[in-house]
């Protein structure tokens, strides 16, 4: 046998058998019952999506939708259900109104400015545009007239906000309602009690409280009168616009007019 060993056919087979052994222990561990393995997949770098960059239309919706969730306000610091019997009385409590005016143009700045902060986090150089009424206190003074829903919830959902975005200029216009749209709801007569209360406010009192010596004239344009006719022929007016009323604490801002009774009023 150890001559066999010594043959060089046998030495130069049994190399190439032991390195084919030495190979497949190396590479090829854990395969077992003869099982051809499956090749790698292929390594490769996947790059990563990137973020959609927004548009002018979903910056201003954005904007607006961060607008909505800091626009707030809250009256209950004032205390406007007083018993108030003469606008004397009013008068002497006029700051509540003039506050709750101001707190409505500090948190429509607020909410506008939130607005601002949500596009800059995608334009960091975007400006801001912002368009809001100057709130009366004669106003506020009417939206308080025993309305079923407080007036500050009322005013925020009311109130039109309009957002857009465009060459880097974010702009909101805020709207107040108008008198009719805030009562539109509200019993008949709490819309007459606060349309006289506000109509009596604004011919009397200017926008900082001063009395504005109305007399009652009026520019009318040219033909307006054109097709009027004599409502009451033959009635007597008496010229009270503007006296005193209940003992100095009011205005008279109304003009009598008297007939006979009877008089057919056309």
């Amino acid at each position: 046998m150890h001559n066999f060993l010594r043959k060089r056919a046998f030495r130069v087979g049994f190399v190439v058998f032991a390195c084919a052994l030495a190979l497949a222990g190396c590479g090829m561990p854990g395969l077992t019952n003869g099982h051809t393995p499956s090749p790698s997949p292929a390594i490769t770098d996947t790059p990563t999506p990137e973020a959609a960059v927004p548009t002018d239309e979903d910056l201003a919706f954005g904007a607006h939708v961060a607008f909505g969730e800091t626009f707030r306000l809250n009256y209950d610091q004032y205390d406007t259900e007083q018993d108030i019997e003469t606008f004397t009385e009013l008068m002497e409590l006029r700051h509540l109104f003039t506050g709750m005016a101001d707190d409505y143009e500090a948190s429509v700045a607020a909410a506008a400015d939130a607005a601002l902060a949500r596009v800059r986090e995608y334009e960091p150089d975007a400006t801001l545009a912002l368009t809001c009424p100057k709130t009366d206190w004669r106003f506020m003074v009417s939206l308080c007239c025993d309305c079923a829903e407080d007036a500050d919830d009322k005013l925020i959902r009311l109130s039109e906000i309009e957002t857009s975005y465009a060459d880097g200029v974010l702009r909101v216009t805020v709207t107040l309602p108008c008198f009719e749209a805030f009562f539109a709801n509200e019993a008949l007569s709490v819309r007459y009690d606060a349309l006289t209360v506000y109509c009596y406010l604004n011919t009397v009192y200017d926008e900082n409280g001063n009395e504005t010596d109305s007399d009652g004239s009026y520019t009318f344009p040219e033909g307006y009168a054109e097709g009027l006719v004599e409502p009451l022929p033959k009635r007597y007016i008496k010229d009270g616009w503007y006296n005193d009323r209940s003992n100095a604490t009011r205005r008279h801002m109304g003009t009598d007019i008297t007939a006979p009774e009877g008089r057919i009023i056309h």
